[in-house]
């Protein structure tokens, strides 16, 4: 048939179809003809055509095979009687779509989550080629644990040949007073160089220029103050910011959508601003911490370019003796965005796969099923002439319709999903890049659906393909006389279900029990009904350490007097996450050398610090308002400092000397006198899941000159901490108009419950137990439809064997464990399979971990438990259905 013909076809089917039949006809008549002249009768002569013929049924078939306009046709008739097909099953029909999109909305979802946090790049200039440098440990090569200094950035700028151009930046706290109420910002102040670096052009106005080097200061603000503060004015530019009591003129705003983040930093910046020459701050040795980005050159790898950074790291160093040994560790600023939330979305990601993966075996097994209770209608329609090809492609046209459906209602999941997770925001941030289904996540989403129908829809299609007609055409009317091999391939796909689903709850336990673990533990303090407030004290208004000693005073006063306020207290670090110790001198031990001296955590804090942090002394006393400049300097040590460093024995009278003493401004220190003893209290370390104690040296803020901790910062951090009666309220309200009517001009930062902090810290593992409990609850679920619909099915295709045995004296109890044992039997190797594969697949989870191990034999013995049971739970149903089978009428129904 030309090609013309065929496009012709497609807006003349109704005449095509006659002509065909016509055309059939006229064969016919012709053979009938000629049987006729041969002296048969008309009847014998029409019969004979007929078989000479072959059927006309079949023979259309062919025909519409070979023709454009018919297989559409064919594949429209299809469609329409899939869709009967799911109207006339209809609880088929709602467990299978229900099941199926549930598994592919989950993983639409999730894959959106996964393609805006890890697979799209970070909105800047060939992302790829951005590079991050980070200080690593030697017993941690891979993990960042120090910035470089402002020095090591000079020196890398000027010997470096890997990159293009290096930029610098930090973080830095700002007040901004002059128009309405004070406002904390999320500062940062950065090289010349980092704009470029980091390829982005100004959306308003311009970037930093090197006028601006010796210029007066310059500030750029990013598009969401612009919009949010300011409204959008576009006579910002040119105008004055006052940020920490200093005037910067606004010269540019960055464009919507900039997102340039450090070590997993939950916000972006408002507002930046420019080191400047002869900033004290930044001058040629400043051992002051900047984050340093770098664009590689060309045909530069990040393996190149960390050795020769490695090289120049440890040729500067040599010049410094007094910097801590490390090793240079350089990544991609994509990884190092994610370098958090990474372990957490993979995890998520492998369980809503294994979720999917068993959502379309559980569906592949109801298929089974159902084609065998088919069978009849199968046989009957090869028998009248329908060929293996034909009805292979209707049963794949079948399962697609039922893939597409859940496919579309799957995504309605996953939209309500997406939106949950940005409104939920588990993680505390969000990705540079929008959460959204996006196009392409449309495409996967829908390649994913047309794969899942055709991988898992083709197994039954195939299996229906290759029935024997006649031996289907004798069996009953229920279809009741399946192959035991058709029943074995179903009871295979339900035990791969099962053992799926143990893996996914052997994983969601062992989550689970490292989250109560990590809640359950002690921390040494009370996180309960405490309020933590955050200053930050501009230089020019509290510039030396009386300024600040007065107004740490009297604001510990004023919230002490506020009404329900049990306790309250300061601090200069509030150490719930890892801090750098330094080494301390103990007079008692003047033999020990260098190497050997003892290291702790040294901690400034004020008088009722102790009290509203619910960190118990065990010894001694307490810091108390008598400790002042001019007596003696008191310390106050914690319970793990005297078991490492003083063997258990009482160390009241004990004198310490903080310091390194190399360190000249050591010999500075006075000899501190232990007065107290506390204990211990917890904290973590970056991005490991783990609480520890470590040895801590508290003094007293009125014996300390704090200011020059700060001197490389125009602004000094300060931590309150405010515990009130159980029960009692304290607002933020109340706490800002305490605070402002010291000083009307100093700006609230973040105010938090203790325990919101702590459970902040807290966040990956409790995020990683409770979805992946939610999705192992789910796959449970989907074991347990499997396991009864097998079960069912099972039951109707044995019911007459069933009536049989009854007929012959089997009572109902007989009848119930033979059930029953073919459940707990599918079970058994089911919970077999899944154990050997689970343990396995822990040992990629052992990193995530904590108080228990990834052979814990009661998380495995548990999970066999909860399996168990659900499997003969989801058996009694079909088993007392078995157990009141009537005899005399499953023998009828033969």
């Amino acid at each position: 048939m030309s090609l013309f013909r065929r496009i012709s076809n497609l807006f003349s089917r109704g005449n095509l179809e006659r002509e065909i039949q016509d055309e059939l006809r006229s064969h016919l008549d012709m053979r009938t003809a000629e049987n006729v002249a041969a002296g048969m009768t008309p009847e014998q002569a029409h019969r004979d055509a007929l078989l000479r013929f072959g059927n006309p049924a079949l023979m259309k078939e062919r025909i519409v095979a070979e023709d454009a306009a018919l297989t559409l046709e064919s594949l429209f008739a299809d469609v329409r009687y899939a869709i009967r097909q799911l109207l006339r099953n209809r609880g088929f029909a709602v467990i299978a779509i229900l099941t199926l999109a549930l598994g592919i909305g989950a993983t639409t979802g999730i894959f959106s989550i996964l393609n805006a946090w890890i697979i799209q790049p970070l909105p800047l200039k060939d992302p790829q080629q951005l590079a991050i440098f980070w200080r690593a440990a030697a017993d941690s090569p891979n993990e960042p644990a120090y910035y470089f200094s402002w020095r090591d950035y000079l020196y890398f700028r000027e010997r470096s040949h890997a990159f293009q151009s290096l930029g610098a930046s930090f973080e830095r706290g700002y007040a901004l007073t002059g128009g309405g109420e004070p406002e904390s910002l999320h500062g940062g102040i950065a090289s010349r160089t980092l704009f470029a670096t980091l390829g982005v052009s100004a959306f308003r106005g311009r970037l930093f220029l090197t006028d601006d080097d010796t210029g007066p200061p310059v500030a750029v603000i990013s598009y969401a103050l612009w919009t949010q503060r300011f409204h959008q004015s576009l006579s910002m530019l040119g105008e004055t910011l006052t940020l920490n009591d200093k005037p910067f003129k606004v010269v540019g705003i960055l464009p919507s959508g900039f997102s340039y983040r450090v070590l997993d930093q939950p916000h972006d910046i408002d507002v930046w601003t420019l080191i400047q020459a002869g900033d004290p701050q930044y001058k040629q040795d400043s051992v002051t911490a900047v984050a340093i980005i770098g664009r590689l050159n060309p045909g530069v790898t990040i393996a190149q370019a960390k050795s020769e950074i490695s090289l120049l790291q440890a040729e500067n160093d040599r010049h410094y003796p007094d910097i801590p040994k490390s090793t240079a560790y350089l990544s991609t600023l994509q990884q190092d965005n994610t370098r958090e939330v990474r372990a957490s979305l993979l995890v998520l990601g492998g369980a809503v796969g294994l979720l999917l993966l068993i959502a379309c075996t559980n569906t592949a097994s109801l298929i089974v099923g159902r084609n065998i209770q088919r069978e009849k209608e199968f046989a009957i329609r090869a028998a009248l002439g329908s060929s293996a090809r034909r009805l292979l492609v209707q049963l794949l046209v079948e399962n697609l319709v039922l893939y597409g459906i859940s496919g579309a209602l799957g995504l309605l999941i996953a939209f309500g999903s997406v939106r949950g997770f940005i409104a939920w925001n588990p993680f505390g941030a969000l990705p540079a890049q929008p959460v959204t289904v996006s196009l392409p996540v449309l495409a996967v989403a829908a390649l994913l659906t047309v794969l899942s129908g055709l991988i898992f829809g083709a197994y039954p299609a195939l299996q229906a393909a290759r029935l024997n007609v006649n031996q289907a055409l004798r069996s009953s009317g229920s279809g009741a006389s399946a192959a035991a091999g058709k029943l074995r391939s179903r009871n295979i796909i339900v035990l791969t279900q099962i053992a799926l689903s143990v893996i996914l709850l052997i994983g969601a336990s062992l989550l689970l029990t490292t989250f109560l673990h990590l809640n359950a533990q002690p921390l040494g303090f009370n996180p309960e009904d405490t309020h933590v407030i955050n200053l930050s004290l501009p230089h020019k208004r509290y510039g030396s350490d009386t300024q600040l000693t007065q107004f740490a005073d009297r604001l510990s006063e004023q919230l002490r007097a506020l009404p329900g306020v049990d306790a309250a207290g300061m601090t200069y670090f509030l150490r719930l996450s890892d801090a750098g110790t330094e080494p301390f001198q103990m007079e008692s031990r003047g033999d020990l050398t260098e190497e050997h001296l003892p290291q702790a955590v040294p901690v400034t804090v004020g008088p009722g610090y102790f009290r509203a942090m619910g960190i118990a002394t065990v010894g001694g006393r307490d810091f108390a308002d008598s400790d002042v400049q001019a007596t003696r300097p008191v310390a106050v040590i914690n319970e793990e400092a005297v078991q490492r460093y003083f063997g258990g024995k009482n160390p009241i009278g004990e004198h310490l000397r903080i310091g390194d003493p190399k360190d000249p401004e050591t010999q500075k220190n006075p000899w501190l006198e232990v007065v107290g003893v506390v204990a211990s209290t917890k904290s973590t370390r970056y991005n490991q899941i783990a609480w520890e104690a470590r040895p801590e040296v508290y003094t007293d803020y009125q014996q300390q000159q704090i200011h020059q901790y700060f001197a490389n910062s125009d602004y000094t951090t300060m931590f309150f901490v405010v515990r009130t009666q159980p029960g009692v309220a304290l607002s933020d309200a109340i706490i800002q108009k305490t605070i402002w009517s010291d000083d009307p001009n100093l700006p609230v930062g973040a105010i938090k419950s203790l325990g919101e902090m702590v459970a902040g810290l807290q966040t990956q593992p409790r995020i990683r137990a409770h979805l992946l409990s939610v999705f192992a609850g789910l796959t449970l679920l989907l074991a347990a439809i499997g396991i009864y619909g097998v079960m069912a099915q099972s039951v109707a295709q044995r019911y007459r064997e069933i009536g049989i045995r009854m007929a012959l004296g089997a009572d109902r109890h007989n009848v119930l464990l033979l059930v029953l044992k073919q459940g707990i039997t599918l079970t058994l190797a089911g919970v077999l399979l899944g154990t050997v594969l689970g343990l396995i697949a822990v040992r990629f989870m052992k990193s995530l971990l904590y108080g228990v191990t990834a052979t814990n034999p009661e998380t495995y013995i548990g999970v066999v438990a909860v399996v168990s049971l659900v499997a003969v739970v989801a058996s009694v149903l079909p088993a007392r259905r078995a157990a009141s089978i009537d005899p005399v009428r499953s023998l009828r129904t033969e």
